[in-house]
């Protein structure tokens, strides 16, 4: 009897996590195609960079507090991959699954906290909606760079406040503080502020909303603090920041002229309204009934749909927004990517005000709508799979930072490996690769120096001061040992 109650309780259990386990395995495949097919095959120099962090800091090394040679930009996904590469893997393939993660995570989050709480459709939806990115914009936001992995956390935790998950007041205090620090880290990130404000007002009386406020501000000062080490140390900055950020009415319509940033402007208003428009259809046909039921969540509603809207008007009126090039490393959605996760505000806010409606497993809108689901995923791994096949064309005439496929770089870094001596650097003279200079260390611990340009600071002038071991590495030497398929830049 005890056996068949397990075997029962089992078999419920199994059916009701059915759809979130073949949801992830959606997104796992999704993702490996996209990095079998581009993101680990073609690795650029700021990837190679983002690997060789994880790397120093897996070694418990910590050289700079932000990505090497700048005075912002907090690596926290270089922080996260570490483990992973404790356990072996990869520091290139360890970056790119704790990004994976950070896309997809708040998703099937979001989406399963639905579904466990009978809004079966709603979760569906959002499912979906990473699924319904246009493809650039999901390889781009794969893509390791540091820039999605602070906006993924901090959207994943406003989710859980607005769907009333954190309770106890010092959490909520701690979980704030996590959020603000996010935010500081990838500035970009602050775009999702309305809704960071509107889950904490949901959540809590504004009387006790005081202390989380102070918090944020609290995480947020915290992560812009490690700029103060580089005003002390202003010889760090190899790279230094365009600090020409300012917006202006001119610069929004300048922009919007751009063809490049047009279509990536398209490409994020094409994600914010079509889970609007589905969520709407839903509500007509009665499968959702919205309904705000005090006046204060109506103000709510408006002040966070007001702020959203200069948010985007604010992003796409930035003359950063011109520091991007119509290739696949620096298309401006990278700047733009934290839109990417306005969706998860609708879906928190609506299923406070909507019916729960439960459908059964093996319910015919149920059965229709996974069906649709599947499809969407099908058709949504071609068009992906398809557009990552056609970037070698675009990698090969993409020459402000050469890239190659992966495979060439390891053979490389091998070579270099077996030339370099015990306690010598290698020193690339009359060229410059930053994949070979980040690269080969992050993969085997390879010491390579440019004099051209590096990013390490420690590494910059190094080969000027006394006792230095160097390997001098000509541009022509490489290409007599076989390694001329890896491209180099001329010397600055």
């Amino acid at each position: 009897m005890l056996l068949i109650m397990r075997r029962s309780l089992f078999i419920s259990t199994a059916s009701k996590l059915l759809i979130p386990l073949l949801v992830l395995c959606v997104y796992v495949g999704m993702t490996t195609a996209i990095d079998h097919y581009f993101i680990n095959r073609y690795p650029d120099g700021d990837q190679a960079l983002v690997a060789d962090m994880t790397r120093w800091f897996s070694a418990f090394t910590v050289k700079e507090p932000y990505f090497f040679g700048q005075a912002y930009l907090f690596p926290l996904g270089s922080y996260l991959a570490v483990p992973l590469v404790w356990l072996g893997v990869d520091p290139f393939i360890s970056n790119e699954i704790v990004t994976a993660v950070c896309l997809f995570g708040p998703f099937f989050l979001v989406g399963t906290i639905l579904y466990l709480r009978r809004n079966s459709l709603l979760a569906l939806l959002c499912y979906a909606a990473p699924l319904l990115l246009p493809s650039t914009l999901l390889i781009t936001g794969l893509e390791p760079r540091g820039l999605v992995e602070p906006i993924g956390i901090a959207a994943a935790l406003i989710g859980l406040v607005g769907f009333g998950l954190i309770r106890s007041r010092w959490a909520l205090i701690l979980v704030f503080a996590v959020i603000g620090f996010c935010f500081g880290s990838v500035p970009t990130g602050i775009v999702l502020l309305p809704f960071a404000v509107g889950a904490l007002i949901i959540s809590e009386r504004l009387r006790k909303a005081v202390l989380p406020a102070i918090a944020f501000i609290g995480g947020l000062a915290a992560a812009q603090a490690f700029t103060l080490y580089y005003k002390l140390h202003p010889a760090l900055v190899v790279f230094p920041r365009n600090e020409s950020v300012t917006f202006s009415w001119g610069q929004l319509t300048s922009n919007l002229n751009n063809p490049v940033i047009h279509q990536a402007t398209m490409r994020i208003l094409l994600v914010l309204l079509v889970p609007a428009v589905v969520v709407g259809i839903l509500c007509l046909l009665g499968f959702v009934k919205v309904r705000f039921t005090t006046p204060r969540e109506r103000i709510i509603a408006l002040v966070v749909s007001v702020v959203s809207v200069l948010a985007l008007l604010a992003v796409l009126g930035s003359t950063k927004l011109t520091d991007s090039m119509d290739t696949i490393y620096f298309t401006p959605d990278r700047l733009l990517i934290g839109f990417v996760f306005f969706p998860l505000g609708y879906f928190f806010w609506f299923q406070r005000t909507a019916r729960p409606w439960n459908a059964r497993l093996r319910s015919p809108l149920t059965v229709v709508a996974t069906v649709l689901f599947l499809a969407l995923s099908v058709v949504g791994g071609y068009q992906v799979s398809a557009t990552a096949q056609t970037a070698e064309a675009r990698v090969a005439a993409f020459r402000p930072v050469p890239v190659v496929e992966k495979s060439a770089l390891e053979a490389t870094c091998k070579t270099l490996q077996g030339l370099q001596e015990t306690g010598h650097y290698l020193f690339l003279a009359e060229a410059r690769s930053d994949l070979i200079a980040y690269g080969c260390h992050a993969l085997y611990g390879v010491d390579v120096a440019q004099q051209n340009y590096d990013r390490r600071s420690w590494v910059v002038g190094l080969w000027q001061k006394d006792g230095f071991k160097q390997q001098t590495v000509q541009a022509q030497e490489l290409s007599e040992i076989g390694l001329e398929e890896i491209p180099f830049l001329p010397p600055n």
